[in-house]
């Protein structure tokens, strides 16, 4: 696997992968065989947050480092969205929920979800850390991202940007980034740009999003997207466009079957 340096001291796979539907996989056994498989490619760099899975992706992750993969690996969390309390203590009732919720789109009964409340003030954002460290069982994150970054943000980074700057000096982080939308990402990024160092940014080979970073000078260093974005039905042929696209950035991926992920590392070995 080709391992590009992302920031200084930092080295990342060309390839990355996202925990964002690593519940989808039911049991622990098959959630940690997937991690397994998946580092044994070659992939360095994990990339979750508390509200997957409500707190299920953080912990799977956990418990697959804990043998002495840490050192090993590029780990990345995120704050603003929380998990379901509730769902996090008794993840049964998240996968009934779901169940549910899927039944009645096959019988056209709209069930939303209600939009999540935002969770940025300084004593949300230290428990959010906290609680992801405990869960991933290590001492410090190597990237903070805000989750799912927007422009409303910047009132409550003005207050929390003190307190991100102090848990970098004590350790706990390592460098602070911004996810989500470019466009959006950039808005915030203008605002703070000595504080998030690192913007992961989606994209696609039709719109191409992260183009708004390159056309302001910022370098694109992490994308995702592109598979579930693309209208095309061959997967790999978006992908290997993907790459083509940002030579020198890494791409996010997130899937459930070990095979699939094995073909998109095939492109680049």
């Amino acid at each position: 696997m080709k391992n590009l340096d992302l920031i200084e001291g930092i080295k990342v796979s060309r390839i990355g992968f996202g925990t964002a539907s690593l519940h989808h996989k039911f049991k622990e056994s098959q959630r940690l065989a997937l991690l397994s498989s998946v580092y044994d490619l070659g992939i360095n760099y994990f990339d979750t947050a508390r509200i997957y899975g409500d707190g299920i992706a953080e912990r799977t992750l956990g418990k697959f480092l804990s043998d002495g993969k840490r050192e090993n690996v590029i780990l990345s969390s995120k704050f603003g969205l929380a998990p379901n309390p509730i769902y996090e203590k008794v993840p049964f009732l998240m996968y009934s929920e779901k169940i549910i919720r899927s039944l009645l789109k096959k019988i056209d009964i709209d069930y939303s979800v209600k939009e999540k409340k935002r969770k940025l003030s300084i004593e949300d954002v230290s428990k959010s850390l906290s609680n992801s460290l405990k869960a991933l069982q290590t001492d410090w994150l190597d990237i903070f991202y805000l989750h799912e970054a927007q422009i409303e943000d910047v009132k409550a980074l003005y207050k929390l940007e003190p307190w991100l700057l102090e848990e970098k000096k004590k350790g706990r982080i390592r460098y602070v980034g911004l996810s989500g939308d470019a466009k959006k990402c950039l808005a915030v990024y203008e605002k703070f740009p000595d504080l998030f160092e690192i913007l992961q940014v989606e994209d696609s080979i039709e719109k191409r999003e992260a183009k708004t970073l390159k056309n302001q000078n910022i370098p694109v260093r992490i994308t995702f997207g592109y598979l579930r974005n693309s209208k095309k039905n061959n997967k790999v042929e978006v992908f290997n466009e993907a790459l083509k696209m940002n030579e020198e950035s890494t791409i996010l991926v997130s899937s459930k079957s070990v095979d699939n992920i094995r073909k998109l590392v095939d492109l680049i070995k």
